[in-house]
């Protein structure tokens, strides 16, 4: 031990080896900071503070060259781990930026005046202006870092959001035929084979739709022929709907408008007529015909869906639950269009009006 402390106590009080052990630790710690970025910042903040209280009892003077090199790494070192302690917003910042501002006050060791009150404040400042600029950088890196993750977790909440609309717009509407036409067949025996095949037919396209879904979940590139939906598939929509049921649909689409119409607008446009029949099956009572109106309205698309229901059990306000009509519009608006929906009239019924725009380039910015 006597010999240890011997051997050590030179090298501990040598002005230079302190500074260049001081510097070589921070460089050190900035290399290490990749695997823990808190416990490297600490380790170089507590060395340099102890070094820099240490060197006034020094024996020896510093060599010029070695101490201003060492000086100018170790600076440099300790502004890159206090630009990433204040990035991870770790308790190491503070004493980062404490040896950071108390570091000039080395250029005072091998002078043979002692550095009088005005002096000691003039290097703290400078020292502090080096921390400043460093938690300012790291303040900005951390600001940059939020701003991307909030990004990133706003388009994963679009994703769920477009993922849950297409699971309730296509297999949602699937499966609610499903129950309904199982259900009819246990009333009426005699329907039973057709509500059978009926059931296997939207059954097989739930399972499209799902595959469709599951498909875009994993990254895969969209089908062509996945049904996305359009103007020009209304017709086998509304004769699906209506197969098997006691309920007359009629469906009117203006000529020429499914070509007219862009991409964008005739899916929007489909989904409001899905969401419709939807709730026709789900929430009116007593519907026996159901009318599907598109056609132009002025420079847009217009699509009305009207039936001629009582409504569910406790009013016409049970027809607004649920997340159909709210995402409904949702989807509606990011395409410029509107949507309004409510009592058909004095003689009952219920209405959705929605109008579209033709094409992309209409949408207000």
């Amino acid at each position: 031990m006597i010999l240890a402390v011997g051997v050590l106590l030179p090298l501990v009080t040598d002005v230079s080896v302190l500074i260049t052990l001081s510097a070589a630790v921070a460089v050190a710690c900035v290399l290490w900071r990749g695997r823990s970025a808190v416990l490297a910042s600490t380790v170089a903040a507590v060395v340099s503070a102890a070094a820099t209280a240490v060197l006034p009892f020094a024996s020896s003077p510093p060599l010029r060259n070695v101490a201003g090199l060492c000086l100018l790494l170790e600076t440099l070192a300790l502004m890159a781990l206090l630009v990433t302690a204040v990035r991870r917003a770790g308790p190491a910042a503070g004493l980062a930026g404490l040896a950071l501002t108390a570091l000039p006050l080395r250029a005072c060791v091998d002078s043979p005046v002692p550095p009088d009150a005005l002096e000691v404040v003039v290097l703290c400042l400078l020292g502090s202006v080096a921390a400043s600029t460093a938690a300012v950088a790291g303040g900005y890196l951390r600001s940059l870092d939020r701003k991307r993750m909030a990004a990133v977790v706003e388009t994963r909440r679009a994703q769920r959001l477009a993922f849950a609309r297409d699971l309730h717009d296509f297999v949602g509407h699937d499966l609610t035929g499903i129950v309904l036409e199982a259900q009819a067949a246990q009333v009426s025996p005699e329907r039973a084979m057709a509500a059978l095949k009926h059931i296997e037919q939207v059954g097989l396209s739930a399972l499209t739709s799902m595959d469709h879904t599951v498909r875009t979940l994993h990254g895969e590139e969209p089908d062509p022929g996945a049904p996305a939906g359009g103007l020009a598939d209304l017709a086998e929509l509304v004769g699906r709907f209506g197969s098997g049921d006691e309920v007359a649909v009629r469906l009117h689409v203006e000529p020429g408008l499914a070509e007219a119409v862009s991409r964008e607008s005739g899916a929007v446009a489909y989904r409001v007529v899905v969401e419709a029949l939807t709730n026709v099956r789900r929430h009116a009572g007593g519907v026996t015909a159901v009318d599907v109106r598109v056609g132009t309205a002025g420079d847009g698309l217009e699509v009305v869906v009207t039936d001629d229901g009582t409504g569910a059990t406790g009013g016409r306000s049970g027809r607004r639950g649920g997340l159909g009509l709210v995402g409904l519009a949702e989807r509606v608006r990011t395409v410029g269009g509107t949507l309004d929906a409510g009592p058909a009239g004095r003689a009952g019924g219920w209405r959705v009006r929605v109008t579209l725009p033709m094409s992309p380039a209409a949408v207000p910015s």
